[in-house]
């Protein structure tokens, strides 16, 4: 039987016989240049880095080092790390979001209730009984300014007479 050298072709590894054909077999695997090579193969996550080292030996003789790395075998919890920050990222956006829009509406139902007495006040008409305080101070302080303001006008709309109380009504359903 006779004897022979291993090579890349005895082997069943897919990884190690794609980077031999991509360097260009065995007479350009021996026959590079200061005998190294860096290099990358593929792309996305099956991009692969390759390096070839040449080593010589004290005897004379020169070994060659392959080395194929896929980029996923070390850049696999940079990729975890990655989409882990982006997705907690989007959470926290969405409920920023989420706790904006729920603040405008605590903030605006309030409002728009005090400005539509508001309406009917001017026009002496509010005879709303809901005076119930928001959770909001700086809103709780306008509906006490209001209440406020909706006792003194009706403490003043008894000293009118009835006839300006009467054109006032003609002129607000004229209006209407």
């Amino acid at each position: 039987q006779r004897m022979r050298l291993f090579t890349v072709k005895d082997l069943d590894d897919s990884l190690i016989r794609s980077v031999y054909e991509h360097i260009g077999g065995e007479d350009a695997f021996f026959a590079l240049e200061n005998g190294t090579l860096s290099d990358t193969m593929g792309s996305g996550k099956d991009k692969v880095f390759v390096d070839v080292f040449k080593i010589s030996d004290s005897v004379g003789l020169d070994i060659r080092i392959l080395l194929a790395m896929p980029e996923i075998d070390f850049l696999e919890d940079t990729y975890k790390q990655r989409d882990a920050t982006v997705i907690g990222v989007v959470c926290a956006f969405v409920l920023l979001i989420a706790v904006g829009v729920l603040f405008a509406v605590l903030l605006a139902r309030p409002l728009r209730r005090i400005g539509n007495r508001m309406y009917k006040t001017a026009s002496l008409q509010d005879d709303d009984e809901d005076d119930s305080p928001s959770m909001l101070s700086e809103i709780r302080d306008m509906q006490e300014a209001y209440a406020t303001m909706k006792q003194e006008l009706n403490r003043m709309k008894s000293y009118l007479p009835q006839s300006v109380l009467c054109a006032m009504e003609d002129d607000d359903e004229d209006e209407g």
